[in-house]
C-alpha cells in the first residue's frame, strides 16, 4: 500500500521536477511523508504485538522457544518500518531530480551503520542477541539516512514542511500507543482463555487483536484530529462499503448508515456576536 503511493507521487513530483515547481515538490513530499506515516504507524505497532502469532502461523512447525526467538527480530524489524518510510519517499525525491551522486552521501551511512552495529554485536553481545540487534540495526540505519537525507534535500527544496509532518507523527505517535495497550490487553485476556499457541490459535489471536488494535487507532486520531485521515477515507470507505454489501442485509444497512470511525471530527469554531447598538 505505502508502495503505491510513494510510486504514484514519484510521477508527480518528477514531472513537476522537471518543470523547476519546487513549491509543488514540497506539497507532494509532505502529502506523501503524511499520508504514508498513517499505515505504517499501524503496521509497525501491529506486528510489534502480533510478533509470536505471527511466526507461529506462518512457520506453524517452529517450537515455542523458537517462536519466542524469532518473534524479538520480527519486533525489532517492526520498529524500522516508520523510518523505512521515510527514508524511501525522501529517496524519490532525490531521484525525481537525479541527484543520484549527492544521494549517495546518504547511502554511504546507511550501509556503514548496519555494518559497525552487527560487527559490534558480532564482538560484544551474547550469540542469543545477534539476529536482535542486526534488526534493530536495520531501523537503526534507516533512520539516520531519513535525517541525513533532510539536510541534502535542502538543495533542492529550501523550505521543507519539516513542522506540518512533524506535528503529523507526533499525533500518531500517541494514537498508536492506546492501540498497543489494548492489543496487548486483548492478548492477555485470550491467553487466560488458553487461545495461546499452535497455529489456529495464533491465528485466531491476529484476527481479534488486529480489528480492535486498528479501531483503538483510527478513533484516537479521529480524536486528536489527524487531518491526513481524510487523505485515506474515500478509499477505505469505498473498501468497507464493499465489504458490507457481502454481508446480511440488517448488518450492512447498518454499517452504510454509521459515519466512519477514522473520519477526523470536524473542528467548529465558536463565535462570539457582539450586540448591535
Amino acid at each position: 500500500m505505502t508502495t503505491s503511493i510513494i510510486v504514484a507521487l514519484f510521477t508527480r513530483m518528477s514531472e513537476k521536477a522537471a518543470a523547476g515547481d519546487a513549491e509543488g515538490v514540497k506539497d507532494d513530499l509532505s502529502l506523501g511523508l503524511r499520508t504514508i506515516a498513517i499505515f505504517t504507524t499501524l503496521f509497525s505497532a501491529g506486528i510489534f504485538v502480533l510478533a509470536g502469532p505471527a511466526m507461529q502461523v506462518f512457520v506453524p512447525t517452529l517450537r515455542p522457544e523458537e517462536v519466542s526467538a524469532s518473534a524479538a527480530v520480527l519486533m525489532m524489524l517492526a520498529i524500522g518500518i516508520v523510518p523505512q518510510g521515510l527514508w524511501a519517499t525522501m529517496q524519490r525525491v532525490m531521484l525525481a531530480y537525479n541527484d543520484t551522486k549527492r544521494m549517495l552521501w546518504a547511502d554511504v551511512p546507511v550501509g556503514l551503520s548496519q555494518i559497525i552495529i552487527c560487527a559490534a554485536a558480532y564482538m560484544f553481545a551474547p550469540a542469543t542477541w545477534w539476529m536482535i540487534l542486526a534488526a534493530l540495526g536495520s531501523a537503526a540505519s534507516q533512520a539516520t539516512g531519513s535525517i541525513i537525507i533532510v539536510f541534502l534535500l535542502r538543495k533542492h527544496l529550501p523550505h521543507m514542511d519539516v513542522r506540518r509532518v512533524s506535528t503529523t507523527y507526533v499525533l500518531l505517535g500517541l494514537a498508536v500507543a492506546p492501540a498497543v495497550v489494548a492489543g496487548y490487553l486483548v492478548r492477555y485476556g485470550l491467553n487466560l482463555i488458553h487461545i495461546n499457541s499452535g497455529f489456529s490459535d495464533s491465528l485466531a489471536q491476529i484476527l481479534i487483536v488486529a480489528p480492535i488494535m486498528t479501531l483503538v487507532y483510527l478513533l484516537t486520531a479521529r480524536a486528536l484530529r489527524v487531518e491526513e485521515l481524510n487523505n485515506i477515507a474515500r478509499p477505505v470507505t469505498s473498501v468497507v462499503r464493499k465489504v458490507a454489501s457481502l454481508l446480511p442485509a440488517p448488518i450492512a444497512k447498518v454499517l452504510n448508515r454509521v459515519p466512519p470511525p477514522w473520519l477526523p471530527r470536524p473542528h467548529i469554531r465558536v463565535c462570539r456576536l457582539s450586540t448591535l447598538t
